[in-house]
């Protein structure tokens, strides 16, 4: 009886922090396929050697011309302090030698300021970033000020 209340608990803790997750959205505007790396990590401190080899072996998710992709932060990303979530692509390549450009941005989580919710439109030659309103998250995302450039 106890294991059963304890499983039943899991699966609603799950379930609303899933629905309850800031959320970013990037929109492929170009016609050309879209290659996104996304990592998180604590802000203001550097990576150790192992998570340096997941960044180098991260495969990335692939938007398709007139697709769009949702990227949320992991469930344990919402109960640390100081993260932060970073987001990359390049346009028509994996590589800046075979891409056209690329761009990314970073943002924090906070449960201090941001919002629930952005799209990112990303177009030949710029991205545009564009707050989504959705009632209520766990936490939000803020924007860093500066942006990657692109290319």
């Amino acid at each position: 009886m106890v294991v059963t209340i304890f499983i039943v608990l899991g699966i609603i803790s799950i379930t609303v922090f899933y629905f309850v997750k800031p959320s970013i959205f990037l929109y492929n505007n170009t016609n050309k396929i879209i290659y996104v790396y996304s990592s998180e990590s604590t802000y203001g401190v550097e990576p150790n050697e192992k998570e340096v080899e997941e960044i180098i072996k991260m495969k990335p998710d692939v938007i398709d011309p007139g697709e769009t992709l949702k990227l949320a932060p992991s469930i344990l990303s919402l109960l640390k302090k100081n993260i932060r979530k970073d987001t990359g692509w390049r346009i028509g390549g994996r590589y800046s030698f075979n891409s056209v450009g690329g761009g990314g941005q970073a943002f924090m989580l906070t449960r201090a300021s941001g919002v629930c919710s952005v799209l990112i439109t990303i177009n030949d030659n710029k991205s545009e970033l564009e707050e989504i309103e959705k009632s209520y998250c766990y936490k939000k995302i803020k924007p860093f000020k500066d942006s990657y450039p692109n290319g």
